[in-house]
C-alpha cells in the first residue's frame, strides 16, 4: 500500500471516529448560597407536614434546619438544636430527627449521646430523648424505610440496634461488635451496609438484621482507610474513598463483591450522591464538585468539574427531585448545564442539543437531519436526564418525521420511531407529563401533529412511552378534524400538565374558538376523548 492511499485511509477513519464520538461538556454554577460558619458534617433531606427541608449536622452547632423554596433556601436557619457535643451525623422519620452527637465528658466521664428531637415544629426543635453509653462515641446513625428500626454507630463498642416504633422512647434491641470504628451506615430492607475504619485499612461489612436479635454477616470488601461514605444504589455500592477517589463495587452477592471500577478526583472523595440513573455526583475535600456518567459502572467517567472556591471544601452532598446541594462553606445549591452532541441519522448528521438539568425548559434548534432546513423540539421532559426529540420533514419533502429518545449524559440515542405520513404544512408539539386528566397521575411523552388533508386542518394526538429495555411504545394515536375557524385563521396548541382537558387547539384569531382533548384509559385500552362543548 503507498503512503498516500494509507494517508487517505486514515484521514477517512478519522472522518468516521469523528461522526460517531459525541461531544460532551457540562459545567456546574452554583446557584444559590448559604453560609455556615462552624465545620459541618453531614446533610440530609426531609419533608415535615408537606415542607421541604435540609438538615445538617454542624458539629459545634448542633443540629440546623433550612427550608427549602422553590428557588434556593432559607439564608438562616429556622430551627436549631445546641447539641452537648458535636453533631456528626442526623437521620429522620416524621417528625422526628435523630443526631449522632459524638460525646460529652465530665471529668474522667465519657459519654455518648444518641439524641432523638421532636421537629413537628422545625423552628422550634424538642429533645425528647437521649440515649447514652458509658465510653461511648457516636459518629453515624440511620434508619429503616419503616422508621421502626434506629441503626447507630458507636466508635468504641460497635452497632447499636434500637426499636424506635414509639421514638420517645427508644429500646435496645441488640449491638454488633466491630472492632473497628464505623464512619458510615446505609440500609436496604433488613440489611445494613457498614463502612468500617481501622487504623491502617478500611472495610465494607454488610450484615442481616431481619432478626435484630441476632444479626447475621453476609460477606464484605477491603476499602482505603481514609474511605468516608457509602451509598447504595440497587447491586452497586459506591464509596467515597477518600484520596482513592469514587469505587464501585458489585454487591449482587455480597460474599463474593468484585471491583467495578475506580474514578480518581485527584483529592479526597468525601461523598457521593445518584442523580439520576446515569449520573452521580461527589463531593471531594479538595478538587471539589465532579459530575459523572455512572450508565457503565465499569468505566465511570467524567462529564463535569466545579472550578468555584467555595466547592473545593465539599463533605457531603444531596440531590433532592434533580436540585443539587453541597456542603461545603455552607450549603451551595448548584445547577448543572449540558451541552453536547447527540448522534444524528444513517447519514452522520449531528443535532446541537443543550439541555438544562434539573428543568423542563424547552428549545427548538436548527439541525441538519439528511436534508438542509430540518428542525427539532427537545427537551428534558420528565426530569429524568433524557432528552426526546421530533425531527420535522424537510422543507419541501415528503418523509416521515422521527420521535428519538436520547440519554442527556451519555449523548446515546436509546429509541427512535417514525411518526406518520408527513405533509409541507405539518406542526409538532410534544412535552411529557400528565395529560391523562386531573385524577391521574402518570406520565408520559405526548406529541402533538397538526396537518392538512383535503385543505382541511386535522390534528393527529400521539402517546409514548418508553418501557424497561428503553424501546421507544406508541400508546395511542388518534385523528381528529379541527374547527373550520382554524382552517381559515390558523391554529396554535397548548399543553397544559394537570388539567382535566390538557390539550387545547385554538383559532390564532378567536381563541374563543378551541376544541380540548385528554387521554383515557378504559377497560385496560387508552383512547383519545374530546370534549364536547
Amino acid at each position: 500500500m503507498s503512503k498516500k492511499n494509507l494517508i487517505i485511509i486514515s484521514f477517512l477513519i478519522l472522518i468516521g471516529l469523528l461522526k460517531i464520538t459525541p461531544v460532551q461538556a457540562a459545567e456546574i454554577e452554583i446557584k444559590n448560597s448559604v453560609v455556615i460558619s462552624s465545620t459541618s458534617y453531614h446533610l440530609i433531606y426531609h419533608e415535615i407536614a408537606g415542607n421541604q427541608y435540609l438538615l445538617t449536622a454542624g458539629g459545634e452547632d448542633g443540629l440546623l434546619i433550612y427550608q427549602m423554596t422553590e428557588d434556593g433556601l432559607s439564608s438562616d436557619p429556622v430551627g436549631t438544636f445546641d447539641t452537648d457535643g458535636s453533631a456528626m451525623d442526623v437521620t429522620a422519620y416524621g417528625n422526628y430527627a435523630y443526631v449522632a452527637d459524638h460525646y460529652t465528658q465530665n471529668g474522667p466521664i465519657i459519654k455518648g449521646h444518641l439524641l432523638t428531637l421532636d421537629i413537628s415544629d422545625p423552628a422550634n426543635p424538642q429533645l425528647v430523648n437521649d440515649y447514652q453509653v458509658t465510653l461511648g462515641n457516636f459518629q453515624t446513625v440511620a434508619i429503616s424505610a419503616d422508621g421502626s428500626t434506629l441503626y447507630a454507630g458507636d466508635k468504641i463498642s460497635g452497632i447499636h440496634i434500637l426499636d424506635v416504633s414509639d421514638p420517645t422512647t427508644p429500646i435496645f434491641l441488640s449491638s454488633y461488635s466491630l472492632g473497628s470504628a464505623a464512619a458510615d451506615l446505609a440500609v436496604v430492607d433488613t440489611t445494613l451496609y457498614i463502612l468500617q475504619i481501622f487504623d491502617t485499612a478500611g472495610g465494607i461489612l454488610v450484615v442481616d438484621f431481619s432478626n435484630p436479635t441476632a444479626p447475621t454477616a453476609l460477606g464484605g470488601e477491603s476499602v482505603y482507610a481514609d474511605a468516608n461514605e457509602l451509598t447504595v444504589a440497587g447491586s452497586v455500592v459506591y464509596v467515597a474513598n477518600g484520596a482513592t477517589g469514587l469505587t464501585a463495587y458489585d454487591f449482587s452477592n455480597p460474599a463474593s463483591p468484585t471491583l467495578l471500577s475506580n474514578f480518581d478526583t485527584g483529592g479526597s472523595a468525601r461523598a457521593f450522591a445518584v442523580l439520576n440513573p446515569t449520573t452521580g455526583v461527589i463531593a471531594d475535600g479538595s478538587g471539589g464538585v465532579y459530575v459523572i456518567a455512572t450508565a457503565n459502572t465499569s468505566a465511570l467517567a467524567e462529564r463535569a468539574q466545579s472550578s468555584d472556591a467555595l466547592l473545593t471544601s465539599a463533605t457531603d452532598v444531596v440531590v433532592v427531585d434533580g436540585r443539587i446541594f453541597v456542603l461545603s462553606a455552607g450549603i451551595q445549591e448548584l445547577t448543572l448545564t449540558y451541552t453536547f452532541s447527540a448522534q444524528g441519522s444513517g447519514n452522520g448528521a449531528e443535532e446541537a442539543i443543550a439541555v438544562k438539568d434539573g428543568s423542563a425548559a424547552w428549545c427548538t434548534i436548527d439541525v441538519s437531519d439528511q436534508k438542509v432546513g430540518a428542525k427539532v423540539f427537545l427537551g428534558d421532559y420528565n426530569n429524568d436526564g433524557l432528552a426526546y426529540e421530533i425531527a420535522e420533514a424537510p422543507i419541501g419533502k415528503i418523509k416521515k418525521p422521527k420521535i428519538r429518545v436520547y440519554d442527556a449524559v451519555s449523548c446515546e440515542l436509546l429509541s427512535q420511531k417514525k411518526m406518520s405520513d408527513s405533509d409541507k404544512k405539518q406542526q409538532f408539539k410534544m412535552k411529557g407529563g400528565n395529560y391523562y386528566g386531573s385524577d391521574t397521575s402518570q406520565d408520559e411523552i405526548v406529541a402533538t401533529r397538526v396537518f392538512t388533508k383535503d385543505d382541511v386542518p386535522q390534528i393527529k394526538l400521539l402517546a409514548y412511552f418508553l418501557n424497561t429495555s428503553n424501546e421507544l411504545k406508541l400508546k395511542k394515536s388518534t385523528t381528529f378534524a379541527t374547527n373550520k375557524k382554524m382552517e381559515s385563521q390558523g391554529y396554535k396548541l397548548q399543553l397544559t400538565e394537570g388539567k382535566k382537558w390538557p390539550i387545547v387547539i385554538k383559532a390564532k384569531n378567536d381563541t374563543s374558538v378551541q376544541e380540548k382533548y385528554k387521554l383515557e384509559k378504559k377497560d385496560g385500552n387508552f383512547k383519545w376523548k374530546k370534549k364536547q362543548e
